[in-house]
Formats: structure tokens, C-alpha cells, sequence
């Protein structure tokens, strides 16, 4: 991880928009690169406000997702290469997904902020 990388994990440098409804939707984004981070998501904290974190991946995988020891909701938002939404998920604590498609991106949100499949998402510095 870089400089620039590691900055992002601490700043609200970064904004998640939504280019197809051209909205922002949120400028706290967290992007977990490291496979312990992945792991790890959102376990054992407080639900963040307004925050995104992103889960890329290096291919598209097919990786179930468990909200165990997530003691709130999340928004599930399955992205491909192109940063298109292929579909959404609500995942109650302590519930498990088995993902109908392969995704490049993942994001968890606890907010509903509408985004719908077919949206087209993008992340960029808000400098």
C-alpha cells in the first residue's frame, strides 16, 4: 500500500458518486486492499455514519459474505469491472450470502442511499 493508499484509510479524501442519478453519495470511503482487512469489514464495530467501504479484488470472485458479529444491517452493492452496480443486498447480523454473479468491487454501506442495479459508481479524490 502506498502513501496516497494509506492517507485515503484516515481521510475523507475521497467520495463514493453515483454517476447514472449524478449524486454524491457519500465522502468517507474506506478501501480495504489487504485480505485481513477484507476479513475483518465491519466485525466488532459501531455502525459508521455515512461511510462506504470498498472491497476491491484483483479478479471477479464469487466469495460468500457473513455479517457475523455485525450487530447492524448493511447494504450490499456487487459491482463488475466497469464500476457497474450488477445487483444490491440487504444482509440482516449474523446472515449469510451466497452471491448470484461474480463481482470485481464490493461495497458495504449502512445507509440506503438508492442505488439501484444497472447505476454506474465511481470513487475519485474531493480535493
Amino acid at each position: 500500500m502506498g502513501i496516497k493508499e494509506f492517507i485515503c484509510l484516515f481521510t475523507s479524501i475521497f467520495m463514493l458518486i453515483n454517476k447514472t442519478q449524478n449524486k454524491r453519495v457519500t465522502n468517507r470511503i474506506k478501501i480495504l486492499n489487504s485480505d485481513i482487512s477484507k476479513a475483518i469489514g465491519l466485525m466488532f464495530h459501531k455502525k459508521p455514519k455515512n461511510t462506504a467501504y470498498i472491497f476491491p479484488f484483483k479478479q471477479n470472485v464469487k466469495d460468500s459474505i457473513h455479517n457475523f458479529f455485525v450487530f447492524f444491517p448493511i447494504n450490499l452493492i456487487f459491482l463488475d469491472k466497469d464500476k457497474k452496480v450488477i445487483y444490491t443486498k440487504r444482509l440482516n447480523p449474523f446472515e449469510i450470502h451466497y452471491p448470484k454473479k461474480k463481482f470485481k468491487y464490493m461495497i458495504e454501506l449502512t445507509e440506503d442511499y438508492n442505488i439501484k442495479p444497472n447505476d454506474v459508481l465511481d470513487w475519485k479524490q474531493n480535493i
